[in-house]
């Protein structure tokens, strides 16, 4: 099992791991886009994503994100009520994080300092 969380999921796709999995993320999207090995396809736009073997989650998601985790360990120590899922549906617009032409920008010159050819 593989569990990730908020930004975290990029280093999973920088390994090629998520090439052929469903998840989630709190990467922006304009990154997600734009950026090669980050299989944007994959991605569901949904607080957590279990898929195959993988738990991945947008950080605000944290708590359920545990109980996931817990759980997919065979673990479960959540049924006396506490600790609940998602308790709201969420659309697909209030999960998907822009940053803006400007800062996406700045950040793709940034990026380029970094990147290995």
């Amino acid at each position: 099992m593989i569990s990730s969380i908020s930004s975290s999921p990029i280093l999973l796709a920088k390994a090629g791991l998520l090439d052929d999995v469903h998840f989630t993320s709190g990467i922006w999207d304009e990154i997600s886009k734009n950026i090669d090995f980050i299989p944007y396809e994959n991605i569901i736009h949904k607080p957590i994503v279990k898929d195959k073997n993988f738990i991945t989650a947008i950080g605000f998601a944290y708590k359920e994100f545990a109980i996931e985790t817990i759980r997919a360990l065979g673990i479960d120590e959540c049924k006396n009520g506490l600790f609940n899922g998602i308790t709201r549906d969420y659309t697909e617009e209030e999960l998907v994080y822009k940053m803006g032409d400007d800062k996406f920008k700045e950040f793709m010159k940034e990026y380029k300092n970094y990147s290995i050819n």
